[in-house]
């Protein structure tokens, strides 16, 4: 955190869902935010639940606009709600690598997904799931990043009780 400080780093949500995670944690480390990354106005669906990866990354592709004259040479601190099947954060990180950082980080808002959610999310079969093909440690070199943290599931259990973990522990509640 103090390297980021001293380097002025940009933290950034990813549209929409990273937004506010992306703002809580600029805010609460002192650090500088910046909306570089931007959702068209005309593009409304989440790219998790298309059909095949080839749609998936072709809505990537669709979907986000980097402004990318203020990250030349900087920290980036990138930060999502989640990682599915791991084709967003992949194409995003690409994206954002044609603007030259000198880093990129990357930032879970929840732990990672292992397993199916039985109460109506659409999510994917377990093997399609990125925590379950490749070891949550090797993350960040699949991806070629400085690094990626996913929140821990018992910090998140610390701040709420009752709340479903289902999709990170296999613990289903019915």
């Amino acid at each position: 955190i103090d390297k980021w400080k001293q380097n002025n780093a940009l933290v950034c949500g990813v549209p929409s869902s990273g937004i506010n995670f992306g703002l809580g944690f600029a805010n609460s480390l002192g650090l500088e935010y910046s909306q570089f990354l931007k959702k068209r106005a005309d593009y409304p669906w989440r790219t998790f639940i298309l059909g095949s990866n080839d749609k998936r990354l072709e809505a990537c592709r669709k979907k986000f606009i980097v402004e990318g004259d203020d990250i030349k040479d900087k920290i980036i601190i990138l930060i999502d709600d989640s990682i599915v099947r791991g084709n967003t954060v992949s194409y995003l990180i690409k994206y954002i690598k044609q603007f030259n950082p000198s880093e990129i980080h990357f930032i879970s808002g929840s732990p990672p997904i292992k397993y199916p959610c039985n109460y109506g999310v659409d999510f994917p079969d377990i093997e399609e799931l990125i925590a379950n093909r490749i070891p949550v440690e090797k993350l960040a070199d699949h991806y070629e990043i400085d690094s990626l943290t996913y929140l821990d599931v018992e910090k998140l259990m610390d701040t709420k009780n009752n709340v479903c973990n289902a999709c990170f522990t296999g613990n289903y509640m019915f």
